[in-house]
């Protein structure tokens, strides 16, 4: 993977343009529509960006954790999962 990334000559534009595509050609079939979801991941470690000890509102108590605003695609093929651990 760090190959790829570093030595090879690549277009991230392009990349994100036909993953973009993609998403759209197989998941969304014109009643869906983004939505910004705050999650919570507990971690057990410090190694990641944004992890620490902070107020965790599904387990409501403080522990070691890391929030993330996810923007995702709903439509009727989604899965709602309310809650992330």
């Amino acid at each position: 993977m760090q190959r790829l990334l570093y030595l090879v000559n690549w277009d991230a534009d392009a990349a994100r343009d036909i993953l973009q595509d993609l998403a759209v050609e197989r998941l969304v079939d014109g009643r869906g529509g983004a939505v910004l979801k705050q999650a919570c991941f507990a971690k057990k470690g410090s190694g990641s960006v944004g992890v620490a000890t902070q107020w965790n509102p599904w387990k409501e108590k403080m522990e070691n954790c890391q929030i993330a605003a996810l923007l995702v695609h709903v439509s009727t093929h989604t899965q709602v999962i309310e809650h992330f651990s």
